[in-house]
This record gives C-alpha cells, structure tokens and sequence, in this order.
C-alpha cells in the first residue's frame, strides 16, 4: 500500500503530513522552498546564467517532505511508494508564474 502524504500551505508555511494518521512530518517556511531556477538554473539564453544546484534543492525539498522520517516510511512500507496529496486550491508556489 502506498504512503500518501497530504502537502498543505498557508501564506507562510508548507505541511507534509502522512494522510491516514494526520502525523506532520514536516512544517516548513515557503521561503526554504526552492524554486525552480535553484533547481536547473536560468534559461540557456539569458545573459549572466546562473547554474543550478539540483542536490542542494532536493536535500531541501526531501526536508520539506518529512526528511529521514519519510525515508524510514518509506523503507518500512511493503512497496515503497510515495503518493502526494496536493491542495487543489493552491495554485502558486515559489517559481510558479501562473
């Protein structure tokens, strides 16, 4: 059975809690939460391109996920797969330009 983690925000902060208990495995400012240009970078185009750092965002994006409780979740779980439950009403993030 797959681990559903249930993924909230509010103005401030991002939630990752596993769906069935209610546990939080994480409650992280928006701001920790890279966008995607920390990701893969700036456009090939643009002058002044900054490089990416696609390790130090997933670190931080596997933080905001519940970190190495998730991993021991996850290790634990017979088939090992993750399922994210997103806020159908939440629309921007950070790096999201719609």
């Amino acid at each position: 059975m797959p681990l559903i983690l249930r993924l909230t925000c509010d103005q401030q902060t991002c939630r990752a809690k596993v769906a069935d208990t209610g546990k939080v495995l994480a409650e992280t400012p928006l701001q920790d939460i890279p966008d995607i240009t920390e990701i893969v970078g700036d456009p090939p185009n643009k002058s002044n391109r900054r490089a990416g750092d696609p390790y130090g965002a997933g670190e931080r994006l596997f933080a905001a996920l519940g970190g190495t409780d998730l991993q021991r979740m996850l290790e634990s779980a017979a088939d090992g797969l993750l399922l994210l439950a997103c806020d159908e009403g939440q629309t921007a993030y950070p790096g999201n330009t719609r």
